[in-house]
């Protein structure tokens, strides 16, 4: 089951529903980006080169479960952006 399958998205009019999409997919990559729940990662620089949006992060910490986090709640923003999120990790 995705978020398009939740049945009060489905009951919101068109353009309503586009909105609720393009935030949430925004939100899955702020989630993405603090897997850790530790606010290990501060982001730098947000750059377009498409097709990708490049996330510029800084960190101290490993940032493997961000990684892996980023690309699997990455669809939904790809979906409704057409740009696939990548990390470029600089250490601290």
């Amino acid at each position: 089951k995705t978020v398009l399958d939740d049945p009060e998205l489905t009951e919101l009019p068109g353009p309503a529903r586009l909105v609720v999409l393009k935030l949430a997919a925004i939100l899955r990559l702020a989630d993405a980006l603090d897997a850790n729940h530790n606010q290990a990662v501060t982001l730098i620089d947000v750059k377009l080169d498409d097709p990708h949006l490049v996330l510029q992060v800084e960190s101290g910490e490993d940032l493997t479960l961000v990684q892996w986090s980023l690309e699997n709640k990455s669809q939904l923003f790809l979906s409704m952006y057409g740009l696939s999120p990548k990390l470029k990790i600089r250490s601290r």
